[in-house]
């Protein structure tokens, strides 16, 4: 059962909104997330600055032994307190606590249908039935369920939807250690996204053609080159990230352009480098560059060349359809799961 509470100024102090309560798989799959957070570290408090808290939340989990465990969740200052441990609470728990801090009252689109314990690719075929779409919040290791199983939704089974961007149902889904990815096990495609108000956006799907999962750990360089293979853009660094990748995965579907920008994830996990620059539109076309090719540098030293081109894909702003920029040297580069959205 989630209790939440919305902190009122004038005077602060919180004020109880409508409970949530999960049933059991779905209290599993909340329990596992929190048993993978971080502690926090005493020096580097997570804070958000000038923002004040707007709500809390007490989970409170019940087991057959009629003992109860309690986790009290804050944000800004954000952190979990469970079992007297202080943890750093993870994008993916802070974006699905979020669905349920906002309430459904008032919500007026489909009711998401019940995801738990089905694969991505059945969940997103169960949530386009009811007229929703998915979006991977994010994994979280759990070892009682099968790799790449739907653990955690937000909001819950039968509430209903909001309409703002399209009505969607955040999952989170569920991974196993992994060893190390190899340079073998591992195909890489640049896909076009989408090309709106002077920015282009695209990514570069990186999937396991191997036989078992594995993990990419760390930070990617990517630099754009020209046929030569001399540098035509400077060297871009993600931030640290993280991805363990579903095995025999299959080539990404070409995206369809949405309001959301974001595009749905495939059916396996499959990691991305999402890029994102400004093409500044018909006036600076003049200036257009887009690099024939990619050279990535994934964890591990792991050194690809990806070529620059989507001829069939929705983004055709150059034949190949590949990345535009306008005459800029930089590339904004972002290390994350294909179909996740950029935080």
């Amino acid at each position: 059962m989630i209790c939440q509470y919305a902190i009122q100024h004038n005077p602060a102090m919180p004020a109880p909104v409508p409970r949530i309560v999960l049933n059991a798989a779905a209290a599993d799959g909340l329990a596992a997330i929190i048993d993978n957070l971080p502690r926090v570290n005493a020096d580097e408090q997570p804070r958000c600055p000038g923002e004040s808290a707007r709500y809390a939340q007490l989970i409170r989990f019940g087991y057959a032994a009629k003992t109860i465990e309690s986790a009290w969740i804050t944000y800004c200052l954000a952190q979990v307190i469970a079992a007297g441990r202080k943890l750093v609470p993870d994008l993916p728990l802070v974006d699905a606590l979020n669905s349920y801090a906002a309430g459904v009252e008032g919500n007026t689109g489909p009711r998401v249908p019940d995801l738990l314990g089905l694969s991505l690719a059945s969940a997103e075929a169960a949530a386009k039935r009811h007229g929703l779409a998915v979006r991977l919040t994010g994994t979280t290791t759990d070892a009682g369920v099968p790799f790449g199983t739907v653990i955690f939704q937000a909001l819950v089974p039968g509430a209903r939807s909001r309409l703002h961007n399209g009505p969607v149902v955040s999952v989170v889904v569920a991974t196993r250690p992994a060893p190390a990815c190899t340079a073998a096990q591992l195909a890489l495609t640049y896909r076009g996204v989408i090309a709106t108000r002077g920015s282009d956006y695209g990514a570069i799907a990186i999937r396991d053609v191997g036989r078992a999962p594995c993990e990419l750990k760390g930070v990617i360089r990517i630099t754009g080159i020209d046929r030569q293979d001399h540098a035509v853009t400077l060297a871009a660094r993600s931030l640290p990230g993280s991805v363990t990748l579903s095995p025999n995965a299959f080539p990404v579907p070409e995206v369809v352009p949405n309001a959301r920008i974001i595009p749905p994830p495939p059916a396996d996990l499959d990691g991305a480098i999402w890029l994102s620059a400004s093409y500044g539109g018909a006036p600076c076309r003049p200036n257009w560059m887009a690099p024939a090719a990619w050279q990535v540098i994934l964890p591990g030293g792991l050194t690809f060349t990806v070529a620059n081109a989507d001829a069939v894909g929705a983004v055709q702003l150059v034949p190949s359809g590949g990345f535009v920029t306008c005459a800029s040297p930089l590339v904004d580069a972002s290390f994350l799961y294909f179909g996740q959205p950029l935080h």
